[in-house]
């Protein structure tokens, strides 16, 4: 067993490209840092702008983002920039 392990370590592994849906967008990060930072669940955020906390959920791993309306009202409830948002 030990001389497999060293053959697995040898091996220079080459890293795959991520895929769109397997990507964290910066939206997702700065979405999931607002809410956590105010601490709220995602329940409570989604709440705040009329959205489910499956919606949340999408938002933060990055399977969807929210439309500039919801972005413009995060800004709004939370006093930030748009920058702040999607930066």
């Amino acid at each position: 067993m030990a001389s497999r392990i060293a053959m697995v370590q040898d091996v220079e592994f080459q890293q795959l490209p991520k895929t769109k849906t397997h990507e964290k967008t910066i939206v997702a990060e700065n979405i999931r840092f607002i809410r956590t930072t105010n601490e709220l669940t995602q329940k409570q955020f989604g709440e705040l702008l009329g959205f489910s906390a499956r919606t949340v959920s999408d938002w933060e791993y990055g399977n969807t983002e929210p439309d500039i309306k919801t972005i413009k009202k995060i800004k709004t409830i939370f006093n930030l920039s748009y920058e702040d948002i999607l930066n």
